[in-house]
């Protein structure tokens, strides 16, 4: 449960005087809070006489004089309970149902009590010249609420307890780093997909290049530390591909064709993030090891048929297929 200004003082503020409080005799206080609150109860401290009548309370808002207005816009009453002792001074509470204070917004709180001021009257505890509320003034009639006296240091209110609405969280800051999360290679019948999975969306450019980057060894100073083999790697003759799927997105698919098997690329990613560019990230990428059936075996060369045909030597045997008869000739 959150608290407003002065909880923290609940348990540590005590009285120093006390107003009595009857059917003429009103008590008031200003309140104004710093953030929107709904309330649940405010405490304060009352000792009783011996009629025990119950204390009601109703909220209103002021005019610039900081006195009530109608109509009441919240009210509430505490009665004595059995284990409190009369004419002793306790702690009790006004509780709320469905009452929300405004930031900003000055409400006033007014006492009652229906015992008639010719009897032994109740009292009303305050802080004199100590105020727990500095925003606040205590007020007090004598004569139903016609008049006023102003109380600018004073308070009867202990405590307010609610929970004050939270401020906005800040927002999330920029997005300054992409890492890939996956990698997957997908041959095709000319070349490959490359499927690149990233930790946040955004939109990826690949830059390849068959010819291996250089590679510098650079010093750099990272958190106070000196870095002496800090690899930085020089792009060459690179080729631009912009990811198939269109805005940011998790997912980029990369259509690599045509690419030779027996070619390795160097490719390098760049992001951007809602338009703006961020940190690039490298990869190696060799052919894949299902292109390896298609490796020209030792011996043999490729027709312009697609066969593949065996090349000429007189020295070795040579096998033929004729008329679904494998035969062996020449066996030198």
């Amino acid at each position: 449960m959150g608290g407003v200004a002065a909880m923290s003082k609940m348990n540590l503020a005590d009285p120093n005087g006390y107003l009595e409080i009857a059917d003429i005799w009103l008590v008031g206080q200003t309140i104004t809070l710093a953030s929107t609150t709904p309330v649940y109860y405010i405490d304060f401290e009352v000792w009783w006489a011996d009629g025990r009548h119950p204390i009601g309370l109703g909220v209103y808002l002021t005019d610039d004089n900081h006195h009530p207005v109608q109509p009441m816009i919240a009210s509430a009453i505490t009665t004595w309970e059995s284990w409190q002792k009369i004419k002793q001074r306790v702690r009790t509470r006004f509780s709320f149902r469905d009452f929300t204070m405004e930031a900003g917004v000055e409400y006033f709180f007014l006492m009652r009590d229906k015992m008639s001021h010719f009897a032994v009257n109740s009292r009303i505890y305050i802080r004199k010249y100590d105020n727990i509320f500095p925003d606040g003034n205590l007020f007090y009639s004598d004569d139903y609420g016609d008049t006023w006296t102003s109380y600018p240091n004073d308070d009867w209110i202990f405590a307010i307890c609610g929970a004050p609405e939270l401020p906005p969280p800040p927002p999330d800051p920029p997005i300054k780093n992409v890492a890939t999360l996956d990698l997957e290679q997908i041959v095709t019948s000319t070349g490959m997909r490359i499927i690149v999975t990233t930790n946040v969306p955004c939109h990826l450019y690949c830059y390849w290049t068959a010819t291996e980057p250089e590679k510098h060894l650079i010093p750099i100073l990272t958190r106070g530390t000196q870095l002496h083999t800090q690899l930085k790697m020089c792009f060459v003759d690179w080729n631009e591909n912009e990811q198939e799927e269109a805005g940011d997105t998790l997912i980029h698919t990369f259509i690599k064709e045509p690419w030779a098997h027996c070619e390795t690329r160097w490719l390098t990613f760049r992001a951007q993030v809602m338009g703006s560019w961020v940190a690039p990230f490298t990869e190696r990428m060799s052919p894949p090891e299902q292109w390896s059936r298609f490796h020209e075996p030792w011996g043999v060369h490729l027709t312009e048929n697609n066969a593949w045909r065996k090349w000429w030597d007189a020295s070795e045997p040579q096998i033929i297929i004729a008329d679904n008869t494998c035969k062996i000739i020449n066996f030198g």
